[in-house]
């Protein structure tokens, strides 16, 4: 189930957990679970894809209106506890609620980040008939998180080319803030309710600050296919921080116009949404390298302190027309236009501390700017079948996608293009049997592109992270998924017994995939200095070879 509602309509955010805790038994007369075609298909009476599993509360006739609140106070050792507050006020239609929690727990290994966390979430939801036309529904809520933890870990990790021996502790501090909320409207422009309009807009809002420290003791016993040693014994310590915001607006548009014939209908949505997101990053690291398990014999060390800024820029447009036509009292065709454009800009800069001057250099040749566009068409049409018993679906989609930006090349310094089409008719099939209401089948297929994301195609070679070097492929062909899936479902309701199977099977063609390559890099041997004492021709430090992961797209 993934929708809660309350006498047919969203309660609060839909949450099934939150129905199931805030309602008092005592006003329930029936709870159903039901298959939710969309609003679209409880108007015009057709059902259009898979439905979704909607629990819906029905209130007795004689408590549909009146007030209920809960109070939950618990509290352990540790410094635990957990507070909550709930309360609903039902008059008839209308319905106004109120949630929030506080708490403060202990968690272990498994119990998400380890260490102790404190959170809450206040929440507020309101549903109103404002009249026989007007519908509204809304909900606004609020998020927070502070967890502190310590941690030391050790073992080893079998690879295909060793075992790597590893020794890990350090602190965390992660804090986190968040808000999102919508407001619903919905419309019949006519007293013949002939024409609908809905519109939605939401918003959501977020932050965090983390803030690490940590120390690491590895060893890698490692072996190439040829027997050579790729032994490396790394210790490393440090500090990282980051702190990440994201901010996202979106606004639904749909209407519908439903014709006198029965069942024949055009509908239209549009859909805007803009997202920016920001994440700002320092790591200051120290590594040293020996040529063997102890600390004795010392190699070189290095140090990295870099700051990175990250920026993300994403508004995308989506715009869908669909016309139904009846055939008979049973069949159907239907006809669907979808258009989608997405414009992305991003930029990743890093920075180091200029050993001479001691001041913040960008370093263009670890940074990555890039921008793009997708555009995205697709043309549907199906016939559709709509028995008591069986209902089949058959139709056909055309394709089109197109995707063009540029990348700055550190290389160069020029920003380079990249640009790929591709146009594709695809099949699709539904097939459902249902005996009774309780025992039915269903097989589906659904063929679709997977297209590469912008960031695989540039024909040169991305360096931003140092140790995960990532090649890009410009002759990546886009891919192809065929998803096959079926279930069959019987609930004896005699017995008390449900019988629920399911199967499925996806073949790809071009699968886009990652190439990971180890790559060997030699430490060149370092004269030792001997100490005091001892004889100037004590033999030089080993070289060493330690490895770096490199992705080819």
């Amino acid at each position: 189930m993934v929708q809660a509602k309350l006498n047919g309509k969203t309660f609060n955010s839909g949450s099934v957990a939150q129905a199931l805790k805030t309602l008092p038994a005592d006003i329930v007369e029936k709870i159903q679970i039901v298959d939710d075609y969309g609003d679209q298909a409880a108007r015009t009476g057709i059902k259009t894809g898979l439905p979704q599993k909607v629990l819906n509360i029905t209130t007795k006739p004689d408590r549909s209106v009146g007030t209920q609140g809960r109070l939950v106070a618990q509290a352990g050792n540790n410094d635990r506890y957990n507070f909550g507050l709930s309360g609903t006020r039902i008059n008839a239609n209308q319905v106004f609620s109120v949630n929030g929690n506080i708490k403060n727990t202990v968690d272990g290994i498994g119990g998400g980040n380890p260490g102790t966390t404190m959170s809450g979430r206040p929440e507020i939801g309101y549903t109103d008939q404002w009249s026989k036309k007007v519908e509204v529904n809304s909900h606004l809520a609020y998020d927070f998180s502070n967890n502190n933890s310590i941690n030391h870990q050790w073992g080893n990790d079998p690879t295909t080319l060793g075992v790597r021996y590893f020794d890990e502790q350090g602190s965390a501090n992660n804090s986190s803030r968040g808000y999102n909320g919508h407001f619903q409207i919905k419309m019949d422009l006519d007293s013949a309710k002939n024409n609908f309009l809905q519109i939605t807009p939401s918003f959501s809002k977020s932050h965090s600050n983390n803030a690490r420290t940590f120390g690491r003791d590895q060893t890698d016993d490692f072996r190439d296919t040829l027997g050579n040693s790729l032994f490396q014994h790394q210790i490393s310590n440090g500090s990282s921080s980051t702190y990440n915001e994201n901010n996202s607006y979106n606004l639904n548009v749909f209407f519908l116009h439903k014709f006198m014939k029965p069942k024949r209908n055009i509908s239209s949505s549009f859909n805007f949404s803009n997202s920016t997101s920001k994440a700002n990053g320092g790591s200051n690291r120290l590594y040293k390298f020996y040529a063997d398990s102890t600390r004795n014999n010392f190699i070189r060390d290095s140090t990295i302190n870099v700051l990175t800024e990250r920026n993300n820029h994403n508004r995308s447009y989506s715009g869908r027309v669909t016309y139904t036509e009846p055939l008979g009292e049973l069949s159907l065709l239907d006809f669907t236009a979808d258009l989608n454009k997405s414009d992305n800009n991003a930029e990743a800069l890093q920075y180091e501390i200029d050993p001479i001057t001691k001041q913040l250099a960008l370093r263009n040749d670890l940074s990555n700017v890039y921008g793009f566009t997708t555009t995205q068409g697709r043309y549907t049409g199906n016939y559709r079948y709509d028995g008591k018993k069986v209902t089949l679906s058959l139709g056909v989609t055309a394709i089109e996608y197109n995707l063009s930006g540029t990348k700055l090349n550190v290389t160069t310094g020029q920003n380079e293009a990249s640009s790929r089409s591709t146009f594709r008719v695809v099949p699709a099939f539904r097939f459902a049997y249902q005996w009774t209401r309780t025992q039915r089948f269903q097989l589906n297929y659904n063929g679709g592109n997977v297209d590469p994301q912008f960031q695989q195609i540039q024909p040169f070679t991305d360096r931003s992270n140092p140790n995960n070097i990532v090649v890009g492929n410009p002759d990546l062909n886009p891919g192809f998924n065929h998803s096959i899936n079926s279930n069959y479902n019987n609930y004896i309701a005699n017995s008390v017994f449900n019988v629920s199977l399911s199967a499925y099977a996806n073949f790809y063609d071009n699968k886009i995939t990652t190439n990971n390559i180890n790559i060997r890099v030699t430490t060149p041997a370092v004269p030792a200095v001997p100490p005091s004492g001892t004889d100037p021709g004590s033999p030089a430090k080993p070289a060493v070879t330690r490895t770096s992961t490199k992705q080819i797209l």
